[in-house]
């Protein structure tokens, strides 16, 4: 077995793990990136790596975190999140081995697959019933008598949490976020595709109503506007037709009155959850105003909360982000981190954007391309209510579905410029 084998079996293993467990991920991404920093000599002759516009915005960003941390409250602190910061390098590794090696819709298709897997999971949790108050070792809410002796390992991973499916997650809107990855595919494959997939199709109702059970508000808002990106780019009845053929079941549990009562405690300020956002938010706006070039530190909100906030919540321990990616960058980086966030942003979508416009002619890469820009919509709208850059299962698949739609741009757009 050649080294070039083993690396394409790892990159698949990598594919299959990243949706459905953070530590296995971990095991081996962090091996792979290694070597390949630390066998440079051969692995950047072998596989260069691409330092584009998205690359270099991103370094400034990171730049400024950097300086954010030094200036800020604790820069010891600081150096974790500025690590998993780099958790970009999955994008730029994939980039490498993509641009030399034609595996791109295969591992596309591989990390998709996982992605369902993980959906249909959470369904056969909800299914099962047995829910607790963590989803390890907590208090049971209900235990269906033919488990009661079960396991407790086994009972853990079969559980909810206060009625919430979480997956292989630990938390449901970790599981809820990574769901919008897979809803991006079998989005871009039912718009693109002339065929109807069934497959796709079903993978698509198994992510939607897993969404559905993680009752998560706030990817349930991403999910919707991903779902309204993809109907303005592709004004088609017979793709119209496709999405009401799997929706209108689904719109049936809102039927549920629990689900019901969940989609409508999105616009009420009383509700607890909502209301201690607005707290947070609050709270960010007063530490900008405080020190709004560089940021209390990157990474230290834990540790510079407390002090902005209301005395009742600070009883609770202080909040280890503020449930809104903006603010929080801009809180802990200062106002020159967020716009160095936003340009990087920018610069990821407009190369997408170039990309799906040259794509008519390649039916895989504007899927995975696609993808892409929706994935991108459904993170960025998820982060008006959640600090999703704070959430490593969720930033490792971001960064990792970036990376593939990212090498198809770059591929495609290649090649037309040899034509």
């Amino acid at each position: 077995m050649n080294k070039e084998s083993v690396i394409d079996g790892w990159f698949l293993l990598l594919a299959a793990v990243v949706p459905v467990s953070i530590a296995g991920t971990s095991l081996l991404y962090f091996p792979l990136i290694g070597l390949y920093i630390l066998l440079g000599a051969w692995t950047f002759r072998q596989w260069p790596p691409h330092w584009g516009v998205v690359e270099k915005t991103f370094l400034c960003f990171w730049l400024i975190s950097l300086l954010s941390a030094l200036f800020g409250m604790n820069p010891w602190i600081s150096r974790i999140r500025l690590g998993k910061d780099l958790y970009i390098l999955i994008l730029v590794l994939l980039g490498a081995y993509l641009a030399q090696e034609n595996r791109n819709t295969q591992l596309t298709k591989v990390f998709m697959m996982s992605a369902i897997l993980t959906a249909a999971f959470g369904i056969v949790q909800r299914i099962i019933g047995v829910d607790q108050t963590t989803n390890a070792g907590g208090t049971f809410f209900y235990l269906p008598p033919w488990l009661a002796h079960a396991p407790r390992s086994l009972v853990d991973h079969l559980s909810m949490v206060h009625g919430r499916s979480v997956g292989t997650r630990a938390h449901p809107l970790t599981y809820a976020e990574g769901l919008l990855f897979p809803l991006g595919y079998t989005l871009s494959v039912l718009a693109v595709r002339r065929s109807f997939s069934w497959k796709w199709a079903l993978g698509q109702f198994l992510v939607l109503l897993a969404l559905v059970f993680s009752k998560s508000r706030g990817p349930w808002i991403a999910a919707s506007a991903m779902v309204f990106v993809v109907c303005l780019l592709n004004r088609d009845i017979v793709f119209y037709k496709r999405l009401a053929l799997i929706y209108i079941p689904v719109a049936l549990c809102f039927f549920a009155p629990s689900m019901r009562a969940r989609a409508f405690s999105i616009t009420n300020n009383k509700y607890d959850s909502n209301s201690e956002r607005l707290e947070m938010w609050q709270a960010g706006r007063r530490m900008i105003q405080d020190h709004p070039l560089l940021g209390v530190g990157t990474g230290t909100m834990t540790q510079e909360s407390g002090s902005y906030q209301l005395a009742a919540r600070r009883r609770e321990g202080p909040w280890g982000h503020l449930h809104n990616t903006y603010i929080n960058i801009a809180a802990e980086r200062g106002l020159l981190g967020l716009a160095a966030f936003l340009i990087f942003i920018l610069a990821l979508a407009s190369e997408l954007w170039e990309g799906y416009q040259a794509s008519n002619a390649d039916e895989d890469s504007k899927i995975i391309i696609l993808t892409g820009l929706l994935c991108l919509v459904g993170w960025l709208v998820a982060g008006l209510t959640e600090t999703v850059v704070h959430d490593s299962n969720v930033l490792m698949m971001f960064y990792f579905v970036m990376g593939l739609a990212l090498a198809a741009s770059r591929g495609l757009l290649k090649n037309l410029q040899r034509v």
